[in-house]
């Protein structure tokens, strides 16, 4: 995939984090914690999905499209 489109689709999956994140939150303070645990599991393996099979892949391509903050996480730690 060209830098272009890895960038658009950097930025839609950006939106579809977005997305997922204000779900959560309305699911929060609409039904019982239950309901949203089992919820908040499920969005967690979408965005686990999108980021290992989407984002990370463009991110090894592009290196530069990844965010510092996100670099910074990747990086060993050392005990």
């Amino acid at each position: 995939m060209n830098r272009q489109i890895s960038e658009e689709v950097l930025k839609t999956m950006s939106d579809v984090c977005e997305r997922l994140n204000d779900s959560l939150i309305r699911v929060k303070d609409t039904c019982p914690e239950n309901e949203f645990k089992e919820y908040r599991e499920e969005v967690s393996k979408i965005m686990t999905e999108l980021y290992y099979c989407i984002i990370r892949p463009i991110h090894d391509a592009y290196p530069e499209l990844e965010p510092e903050a996100l670099k910074d996480s990747r990086k060993p730690r050392t005990p």
